[in-house]
């Protein structure tokens, strides 16, 4: 009887599992300009540091990343995202990012490039994908979210209380994302692209003369599947039932 509400549970289960599962997209992430100071690209700059000795040494050219938007729940203020990504800078420093976003919004104050702000992104009151028009906004980054550069001479300088920068009208500026979210472009005639955008203090009481920007793109949108908690519920019940079953059976 226990094997075969074991395997009753494991189907249930596995059918939840199949059934019930919400989306996520990840899209690659790039630089959103191809020029720095020393012809260079960027996606990542910082207006304090230079690290290493050398000349344009706090714009950083993003080697690889993703960013992962999860809107995989029904209310949308609960919606994440993930932005992983690693960087170099013309000297050879190495940066790696890891933020959490949360707390998304459709109507937050859009900043343009080189630090306008106003109201008037886009708000299609509903994701933003490649494409559409619209540009949306996570007000909170994760506690866990950190910038770490690696110096060419191997020591660390790790930015972990990381700060979205800026407010208009009482509102503090998010991240954005979407198209046109970074207006950064080689060529103002060519049209804006998907991507995301932030400004960021680097540590808690920081001033605005000491901070990160991000000014990236989005492309390869790939559409995955994210399993429902009830559902791995029901999977780690029917996987316990069966073990239990199992050791029964060897204890008789």
């Amino acid at each position: 009887m226990m094997k075969q509400i074991a395997l009753a549970a494991l189907c249930v289960g596995s059918f939840a599992f199949t059934s019930t599962s919400q989306a996520a997209v990840m899209y690659d992430v790039i630089n959103a300009t191809s020029k720095n100071c020393n012809g260079g690209p960027h996606g990542l700059w910082t207006n304090k540091h230079k690290f290493s000795k050398g000349t344009c040494g706090q714009y950083f050219n993003i080697q690889k990343g993703t960013f992962t938007f999860y809107n995989d729940h029904s209310d949308e203020s609960m919606w994440t995202a993930n932005l992983s990504m690693q960087a170099k800078n013309p000297i050879g420093d190495l940066a790696e990012v890891n933020m959490d976003f949360h707390s998304f919004s459709h109507k937050e104050a859009y900043k343009r490039g080189g630090g306008g702000r106003d109201n008037t992104a886009n708000d299609l009151n509903t994701a933003p994908t490649p494409g559409n028009g619209d540009i949306d906004f996570f007000t909170g980054i994760g506690p866990d979210s950190y910038i770490k550069v690696t110096k060419i001479n191997g020591k660390e300088k790790m930015f972990d209380a990381l700060s979205l920068f800026g407010s208009k009208n009482g509102k503090p500026l998010v991240f954005q994302f979407g198209d046109g979210a970074s207006d950064k472009r080689d060529n103002k005639k060519l049209p804006l692209q998907f991507g995301g955008a932030a400004w960021l203090l680097p540590f808690v009481g920081a001033k605005g003369h000491q901070h990160w920007d991000l000014n990236l793109h989005f492309v390869n949108p790939t559409v995955f599947s994210v399993p429902a908690p009830s559902s791995l519920g029901f999977l780690g019940l029917g996987a316990l039932a069966l073990a239990y079953w199992r050791r029964r059976q060897t204890q008789a």
